[in-house]
């Protein structure tokens, strides 16, 4: 009797199975691909910070990814974009060489990111590190 009822509920159990799995995966894949889609907005908008006349709504752009990097982003991330834009602030005194450095370190911090392909599950982030940014590249 028990031989019998194996015989049905393995197969079950194996598609159950195989069908959890997939959907973590699928899932997985479309959180790789939002990320993804997100972090090229944010660096085609960095163009706001270097263009000459660049439209203020590219920086607007760029400020608007940077906010839901809060949501998505590991504290890195939001640590380096953060010191980036201090660095690219009107006013800042910070050299070319660390204005450039500054970029480089956000953008590998993005590029670290999206190639670990993990997900955020703890912060140690503090609200004091939460800025509003403006469309003069500076923080209010």
């Amino acid at each position: 009797m028990t031989v019998e009822i194996l015989k049905y509920l393995l197969p079950i159990l194996s598609i159950i199975l195989a069908w959890l799995l997939n959907r973590h995966s699928e899932r997985k894949n479309e959180a790789f691909r939002k990320k993804e889609e997100r972090y090229t907005e944010l660096l085609l908008s960095l163009r706001g910070f270097y263009q000459k006349e660049a439209p203020i709504e590219l920086l607007q752009k760029f400020f608007d990814q940077f906010y839901l990097c809060w949501l998505y982003c590991p504290d890195e991330v939001i640590r380096a974009g953060i010191h980036f834009i201090e660095s690219a602030a009107d006013g800042n005194t910070a050299s070319d060489d660390d204005r450039q450095l500054a970029l480089g370190n956000f953008v590998l911090a993005l590029r670290t990111d999206l190639f670990s392909r993990s997900v955020v599950k703890k912060t140690s982030l503090e609200p004091k590190e939460f800025h509003v940014l403006n469309t003069s590249k500076q923080k209010t």
